[in-house]
């Protein structure tokens, strides 16, 4: 199974020749089977243009690209038959208008799953209205509770809730979501925080000591700040000390050459 969002920008690959030749620009839809009839592919090279791959074409799909065993597979727009009568009624899954049998709104389109084999929907993910929560958490909906898919919205059984799957999530899951997200920006946050103050630094005239917790001398007065103290002040957590230090001095150093002007 793999997720459709993921094929836009994919390479088309020639496990032939062994080579690429092309990248997917656009999914093609039969809407009334409910699966992939082509890709709509930016080939270069010889074949170099818009070109149409059939999915039935494809030899395999990979986390890198779609795999194809002979290229002259892909169609020109004009031999296309099928592939035109589709883009007559052209969909996009991804972000679309999802409604009740009664044609209430209830989300929209956030992923759609594919079975390999033959491209076809088994499953959508839907990001819910916020004026509509059938459940808590995330909601994934068989591709049995799919009435029809129109051109501007996807329309769901009347009996679709027996076809949910909910990965529900509970207000601590989400706080601990939360909190890790937060944690990594943070720690993101203090690591550049940190570069900048030893690049301020380095090089610079200590203008006073600096001594660790157990009293030992880390910087003294008057020494040059090189790499070797910039280690031994960041593995003692002292490089903000340091740096205000230093700074300090600067600005008492600019102030006394404005008061001289």
């Amino acid at each position: 199974m793999f997720r459709l969002s993921l094929l836009i920008g994919k390479i088309v690959f020639d496990l032939e020749k062994q080579e690429e030749f092309g990248t997917i620009e656009k999914l093609i839809f039969q809407t009334n089977e409910l699966r992939i009839l082509a890709f709509e592919v930016r080939a270069k090279g010889i074949l170099k243009g818009k070109r149409f791959l059939l999915f039935n074409d494809i030899d395999s799909i990979n986390s890198n690209q779609v795999n194809v065993i002979n290229r002259e597979k892909l169609l020109r727009p004009i031999k296309a038959i099928k592939v035109r009568e589709a883009l007559v009624n052209e969909i996009k899954i991804l972000k679309t208008l999802v409604v009740d049998s009664n044609y209430n709104e209830i989300g929209r389109v956030k992923e759609a799953f594919c079975d390999s084999k033959k491209g076809r929907i088994k499953k959508i993910e839907i990001k819910q209205s916020l004026l509509v929560r059938i459940a808590s958490g995330r909601i994934f909906i068989k591709a049995e509770a799919i009435e029809k898919i129109e051109k501007d919205k996807l329309i769901l059984k009347e009996n679709y809730k027996n076809h949910l799957e909910t990965k529900p999530t509970s207000t601590s899951t989400r706080m601990a979501d939360v909190y890790r997200k937060t944690a990594v920006i943070s720690e993101k946050t203090r690591r550049d925080f940190q570069k900048k103050e030893i690049s301020f630094c380095l090089n610079k005239l200590a203008v006073k000591d600096i001594i660790d917790k157990q009293g030992e001398f880390l910087v003294k007065k008057g020494q040059i700040i090189d790499k070797k103290i910039i280690e031994k002040v960041v593995k003692a957590g002292m490089i903000h000390e340091l740096a205000l230090s230093v700074g300090l001095e600067k600005a008492k150093a600019s102030l006394k050459k404005f008061k001289n002007r």
